[in-house]
């Protein structure tokens, strides 16, 4: 059952994978670390609720809970091959316990050595990712491996061209529809994400399976959906919306390609400027009217971060600047 069993001079440190029942001793970890709460409802729908299964490492002190590493399960498409990943989230350690030495490392770091032993590697998850705050990604760099992806550039769409508008406006009309009707196009969805893998390179596949789960089953996710539609009345691309601190945020788009004519539309609609992440250098952001956008440091001072544990699989270390990322992402939003 344990993974880890040390005596120390504070007790008995010990560390497992997550069990049933473990929730309510997580959660309330989780306030006390990060100082507000996740509902259990969110929770199981992050953890339990994830097609790919649950992948929680738990650290105790004479059974008491104190440290977790956690990871929410993705496919992501890599130069032609789906593949197996993990997104590290909910990394914690309790206050009380966080200079505590065991076997010169620390509970939070043998939490997480515990964790990429048990679920990464070549027969498991190929690539873990991240957005650690700036701090997190030093004592990851440091200590497990993390690299930089390309940083994070916060887009804001805004003063849409006339000539570009007025032109979209002859060629598509946008729609929004609610998050039932989204599943009516669930096997386009499969194609324009693979579509955009194949554009991009290397990304998070975001097939119907995925975009289910992420957009449509999330506890108060509140998000909008969009759907592009040609004046024939084929869809195109779809658009997921929601709101940060007040202001309109892209989370996603399927079917990249139409990304200019989306937002032209949506800027129409809504009468709102638009935010939104591209990774630094991205051919995406490069493909932006630059004179409808102004491009800056991301108000979240999130560190795009991976690790590779499969070399077999990719080409290179640089493969971490090839990683395509979106809002929607991350864990943040």
């Amino acid at each position: 059952m344990f993974l880890f069993e040390k005596e120390t001079p504070y007790g008995r440190f010990t560390i497992r994978n997550y069990i049933k029942g473990d929730e309510a001793h997580i959660l309330e970890l989780f306030h006390t670390v990060f100082g507000h709460k996740k509902s259990l409802e969110h929770w199981r729908w992050e953890f339990l609720g994830n097609p790919w299964g649950t992948y929680i490492t738990l650290g105790f002190m004479d059974g008491s809970l104190i440290s977790q590493c956690a990871g929410v399960p993705a496919e992501l498409y890599y130069r032609g091959r789906v593949i197996k990943a993990l997104q590290v989230v909910d990394c914690m350690c309790h206050p009380k316990y966080r200079a505590i030495p065991i076997m010169k490392k620390g509970a939070f770091v043998l939490t997480v050595e515990t964790f990429f032993k048990e679920f990464t590697g070549c027969e498991k998850a190929h690539y873990v990712f991240g957005f650690p705050s700036a701090r997190h990604h030093r004592l990851g760099a440091l200590l497990l491996g993390y690299k930089k992806l390309n940083p994070i550039r916060e887009v804001e769409f805004r003063l849409p061209s006339k000539a570009r508008l007025n032109r979209y406006r002859f060629l598509y009309r946008l729609k929004e529809i609610s998050a039932d009707e989204v599943s009516l196009l669930r096997e386009l969805i499969d194609r324009w994400a693979l579509a955009d893998a194949e554009r991009l390179g290397f990304c998070v596949f975001k097939s119907w399976r995925y975009v289910k789960w992420r957009f449509v089953e999330k506890p108060n996710g509140n998000y909008r959906f969009f759907v592009l539609y040609t004046l024939l009345g084929k869809p195109v691309s779809i658009a997921i919306l929601g709101l940060y601190r007040g202001r309109i945020i892209l989370l996603d788009l399927l079917n990249v390609k139409y990304l200019n004519a989306v937002l032209h539309l949506l800027f129409m609609k809504l009468q709102s400027p638009i935010r939104f992440w591209l990774p630094e250098g991205s051919w995406v952001l490069k493909d932006i009217d630059s004179a409808c956008v102004s491009v800056g440091d991301p108000e979240i001072k999130a560190v795009p971060s991976g690790i590779v544990f499969c070399k077999d699989v990719f080409a290179s270390e640089s493969v971490h600047l090839e990683f395509f990322y979106t809002m929607g992402d991350s864990d943040l939003f």
